[in-house]
C-alpha cells in the first residue's frame, strides 16, 4: 500500500475540515448568542420547514437524549422554539420554530445560506453536483462500515 501524506488521508482532511467549518460558523452567529449545538437545530428547523421530532434532530447531530433535552430546554426558554407531543405518537416530542421569534431564525438561516454559497464559490457550478455525489458515495461507504 502506497503511504499517503497528511492532507492525502481523508479522515484527516474531512475532520479538519469540519472542525474549522464549525469553528468559522461559531464565530459568525456569536452575534445571536448561540451555541454551536442551538445553531445547528435551529438551521435543521428551518430546512425542515419549522418542525421536526425529537428523535431526528438527535440521529441527525448525534448528540445523545440528555445533552439534547437540554439545549431544546434553552431553545424554549429562549422563546425560539416550542416543544409537543406528537398527535400520532405521544411518546414522541415535535419539535418547532417558535414564530415570534423568526427573525433571529432567519438571520442565522440566511448566515449559514452564505457561509455555504462562499464555500461552493471554489467549485464550478458544473462541478457542484459531482461534488455532492462524491460525498454521498463517500457517506454511504462509512454506513455500510466500508
Amino acid at each position: 500500500m502506497q503511504q499517503t501524506t497528511m492532507m492525502q488521508n481523508l479522515a484527516y482532511t474531512m475532520g479538519t475540515l469540519l472542525r474549522d467549518m464549525r469553528q468559522t460558523l461559531d464565530k459568525r452567529l456569536k452575534a445571536y448568542d448561540l451555541t454551536r449545538y442551538e445553531w445547528m437545530i435551529i438551521a435543521l428547523l428551518q430546512y425542515h420547514q419549522g418542525e421536526a421530532t425529537q428523535a431526528a434532530l438527535r440521529d441527525y447531530i448525534g448528540i445523545d437524549d440528555s445533552y439534547l433535552t437540554k439545549v431544546l430546554d434553552k431553545l424554549t426558554e429562549k422563546h425560539i422554539i416550542t416543544k409537543a407531543v406528537n398527535s400520532e405518537d405521544r411518546r414522541a416530542r415535535v419539535i418547532k420554530i417558535n414564530s415570534a421569534n423568526g427573525d433571529l431564525v432567519q438571520g442565522v438561516y440566511h448566515q449559514l445560506q452564505l457561509f455555504n454559497e462562499q464555500l461552493l464559490s471554489v467549485v464550478s457550478p458544473e462541478g457542484h453536483e459531482a461534488l455532492f455525489t462524491m460525498l454521498e458515495r463517500i457517506h454511504t461507504k462509512i454506513r455500510t462500515h466500508c
